[in-house]
């Protein structure tokens, strides 16, 4: 009975972790940056004045640190001698085809796609401005102006489960033909 309650949970919480999201945002009016997935990992970033903050959370704990104090700590490894390599053969890297990269492409969905940006000059937002109205849509929305500022804002979401259904499709596919 234990065993049959133990493999129920967990296959629960794979199924869980299947279907939970993975999001990308990017915010910059809001100095938002941060990928996360579900409720088990979040990595932020926050853009200071002369410094990056990183932020790591896993399972709800969490730690944040910046850049300049992970610089600063960090300690030089020892130089050590170079081997000498045996004639042992090199194993090739076996290279993901592109068939594969472009159905997993396939899986992310934009759900946010915002960009206000100036160029800084007004040839250059001319020519941009009818480009941003022709590919306009509810989600993606691309827009100059001519006040100076930038923002962009950005939501990118996917699920494990929509990955490995891509993988394991181009598989079969490849076989098949």
């Amino acid at each position: 009975m234990f065993w049959y309650l133990f493999f129920g949970g967990f296959l629960l919480t794979l199924l869980v972790l299947l279907l939970a999201p993975l999001k990308l945002r990017l915010n910059s009016s809001k100095n938002e940056y941060y990928i996360s997935f579900a409720w088990v990992l979040k990595v932020t970033a926050c853009f200071l004045e002369d410094d990056i903050e990183v932020g790591f959370r896993l399972f709800g704990f969490g730690k944040n640190t910046t850049l300049l104090t992970q610089l600063a700590s960090a300690k030089r490894k020892k130089s050590v001698p170079e081997k000498v390599v045996s004639s042992v053969a090199k194993t090739t890297k076996r290279k993901l085809p592109l068939k594969v990269i472009v159905q997993l492409l396939k899986t992310f969905r934009v759900k946010k796609f915002y960009i206000n940006i100036d160029l800084g000059s007004v040839y250059y937002n001319a020519w941009l401005f009818p480009l941003g109205e022709i590919f306009k849509t509810q989600n993606v929305y691309c827009t100059t102006n001519f006040v100076g500022k930038t923002e962009i804002e950005i939501e990118i979401i996917n699920r494990p489960s929509n990955i490995l259904w891509a993988m394991i499709k181009t598989k079969l596919k490849s076989k098949t033909s």
